[in-house]
């Protein structure tokens, strides 16, 4: 009897652990956030796992009521990077009519925040564009913001078919007396990449940004420790208001003392 016990205990233990994280059982205890750590939690040490798209719906779902921005962008991020095919994100892409200006800059923010340097990311970000584009919108890249970021992800991850396309379409923005124009105009142009960072670095906006950070993000190590990179992202990390302001102190801190006397 006792050995009998013993064994049940042990699975029913298994169980527990193999059990995913529910909401309902975090909602009883009024503890939101502990759900958000635990849906987190359980995406990242499993995300193989068949039950992890549920889980990164439940954990979107959590963080909008939590209105906790952060986790909202990663839940995003699982659903259309990591099960773009799933039930749950083709239940979250339904929720956007078709041309959503909505859903363009939830692309663009996604690709705002990524790690750059990320050629998984990179192809990620493509296929799930091409799977909107195929059967939900097939003018997904008529915004131009969009389309540089598809175009540069393109190039990054080695996806010709987008990279075709958005520099084709690119290519007639350049024209255009706009900071978006003109950014365009040099990520087009034989320029070096530091070149072309130090030519973005007099421009402004979200999308000058972004190519910026996507050029910082494929240099070498040496090459981010040149003079000349150092001292820009000295400037951007006091200048932009992007982030923590305690962090962004301590990282230029970080940076100016890389710099050569």
């Amino acid at each position: 009897m006792a050995l009998s016990f013993f064994f049940h205990a042990v699975a029913a233990n298994a169980l527990a652990q193999d059990r995913i994280p529910f909401y309902e059982d975090y909602f009883q205890k009024s503890d939101l956030n502990g759900f958000i750590r635990a849906a987190k939690k359980f995406l990242e040490d499993k995300p193989e796992a068949a039950e992890s798209p549920r889980v990164a719906m439940d954990f979107l779902m959590a963080s909008k009521v939590a209105r906790n921005s952060k986790a909202v962008n990663e839940a995003i991020s699982y659903l259309l990077f990591r099960y773009p095919s799933s039930l749950p994100t083709l239940h979250y892409l339904s929720s956007f009519e078709k041309g959503s200006q909505k859903l363009t800059e939830t692309l663009k923010t996604q690709a705002d925040s990524a790690n750059l340097g990320d050629k998984e990311f990179a192809v990620a970000y493509c296929r799930t564009l091409l799977l909107i584009a195929r059967a939900k919108n097939p003018e997904l890249l008529k915004d131009s913001g969009l389309r540089l970021r598809a175009y540069l992800l393109a190039v990054k991850a080695e996806v010709d078919e987008i990279e075709k396309v958005a520099s084709q379409s690119l290519a007639k923005d350049t024209g255009k007396n706009s900071n978006l124009g003109k950014a365009i105009k040099i990520v087009l142009s034989e320029k070096t990449m530091i070149e072309k960072i130090q030519a973005l670095d007099e421009l402004e906006g979200k999308d000058v940004n972004f190519c910026i950070q996507f050029y910082l993000a494929q240099l070498s190590d040496d090459q981010r420790k040149s003079p000349e990179i150092l001292s820009l992202r000295l400037k951007q990390t006091l200048f932009d208001g992007i982030g923590n302001k305690v962090e962004s102190v301590e990282k230029a801190l970080e940076i100016h003392a890389s710099l050569p006397s």
